[in-house]
């Protein structure tokens, strides 16, 4: 989770400029190549650049948790030569998953380097030589000799295996109710972030239809609670009824944290109203192959056209902000005549 704390501005910055650049940009030449415009070739090629940081600052900050500051080199080199498949000899690189095992790798390997009981005259140069080097040769090895091709081969199976899924209409429902839970579920929380996480990747990976369910999922949590805030004023606290157009806001935007105060109020409510309706949404926009170019959530996603159909965008987002409200509403009514 402190990899992929660190590691989401990056993506969010990266996929807002390319998602700009696209949309607003890209004009597509008779040979089928897409050519931006002027300055927007330059915001493309910024937000691709801030992307290639995604799989660095992971690693990085995974190796940081672990064992501090003297594990970053080490980590952010060793996660680029695990994405880079010329220098290990791999169709593509290893993806994400090389990039979880490098920070691992690195975090623990540094730790058991800081217990070495050497003299002092040598204590000084361990952060800035002796452990980076050997972080980078050790892992460098690993990846090159042994880890890179079959790593490379779970990370292509996997993407492939998400493909399939969405393809297929019932298979597709199964993955979309899942992805979509997990996002409600803790709001920005660790589960929230997993599916996040994995929406991010499958960006790289070209399958923008995973990020498409999850990102719709992500308005459902917050323009509910806003709504059912303003419209069901006598089942909410006034420091909640205060809050329901700035929680909408949240939702526009996609910050699914909006809605925690009315989790943390009343979560035996709120709670299962929040997963069924991102339930709901998720598997709408898994049925209707809606996609999203941009890590990133809420009805923002399709105002910047980051998304293959925008009406559906809306209304997958609607679908379940509809159930949520409705059901949150029924129960607090019945929460309330119990006090």
């Amino acid at each position: 989770m402190n990899g992929a704390s660190y590691m989401i501005p990056f993506v969010v910055v990266g996929g807002m400029l390319v998602s700009l650049s696209v949309s607003m940009g890209a004009q597509t030449s008779a040979d089928g190549t897409v050519v931006y415009i002027g300055l927007w070739n330059k915001i493309h090629a910024i937000g691709n650049l801030a992307f290639t940081l995604m799989y660095p600052i992971l690693s990085g900050f995974i190796a940081f948790s672990i064992a501090g500051r003297a594990t970053l080199a080490p980590a952010m080199i060793g996660a680029m030569v695990a994405t880079d498949g010329e220098i290990l000899g791999t169709e593509g690189g290893t993806g994400f998953i090389g990039c979880i095992i490098v920070g691992y790798l690195v975090g623990y390997l540094v730790k058991w380097m800081n217990s070495w009981n050497l003299a002092k005259e040598f204590k000084p140069m361990m952060p800035i030589f002796i452990i980076p080097l050997t972080g980078v040769a050790v892992v460098s090895a690993l990846f090159i000799f042994v880890l890179g091709k079959p790593v490379t081969l779970i990370t292509d199976l996997l993407n492939s295996l998400l493909v399939e899924l969405a393809k297929n209409p019932s298979s597709a429902v199964v993955l979309g109710i899942v992805l979509g839970a997990m996002v409600g579920i803790d709001m920005g929380g660790p589960i929230n972030k997993v599916a996040f996480f994995f929406g991010v990747t499958s960006i790289a990976q070209g399958n923008l239809q995973i990020m498409g369910i999850v990102s719709t999922s992500i308005a459902v949590a917050p323009l509910s609670m806003g709504i059912a805030a303003v419209v069901g004023k006598d089942k909410f606290t006034p420091e909640e009824k205060s809050a329901g157009i700035y929680t909408i806001f949240m939702g526009i935007i996609g910050i699914s944290e909006g809605a925690i105060p009315f989790a943390a109020s009343d979560p035996g409510h709120v709670l299962p109203a929040v997963v069924a309706g991102s339930a709901l949404t998720g598997a709408a926009a898994a049925v209707c192959g809606v996609t999203s170019a941009v890590p990133h959530g809420g009805l923002v996603v399709a105002l910047f056209k980051a998304t293959n159909y925008m009406s559906l965008y809306f209304l997958c987002v609607m679908a379940g902000t509809a159930l949520s409200i409705a059901i949150v509403l029924a129960f607090k009514r019945r929460q309330e005549k119990n006090r």
